[in-house]
């Protein structure tokens, strides 16, 4: 539920543009799946950012998740929805273990479909 549908819907809910119902219905389900998922993040994020402030790691949230709550109207309504964190180098091992300690694993890149 990626591009421009959870805006679409959202646009929709509050009467700023209008659609078939049939489409219209399709693009509500597109806004609720963003918002769950941006529910998700920021309530997953949360305590790993806790963890990191409590051992001392500086961590800076950028992009995504703070463009979905300053930029689009709602947080859902963000075309592609995740965390990117900054970590300066010298804390990658205590922010690595931090993500480990919330059950995180490195993916190897290699394997992803792209």
């Amino acid at each position: 539920m990626t591009g421009l549908g959870p805006l679409l819907g959202h646009w929709i809910t509050r009467g700023e543009v209008r659609a078939d119902p049939a489409v219209a219905a399709v693009l509500a389900d597109h806004l609720a799946h963003g918002e769950r998922r941006a529910a998700r993040i920021t309530t997953s994020l949360r305590p790993i950012l806790h963890a990191l402030h409590e051992r001392h790691v500086p961590a800076v949230v950028l992009k995504g998740l703070h463009t979905g709550h300053v930029y689009f109207p709602v947080p859902g309504a963000r075309p592609f929805q995740d965390a990117d964190l900054y970590v300066p180098a010298p804390h990658l091992p205590a922010a690595q273990a931090v993500l480990a300690d919330a059950g995180l694993r490195p993916v190897d890149e290699r394997a992803l479909p792209y």
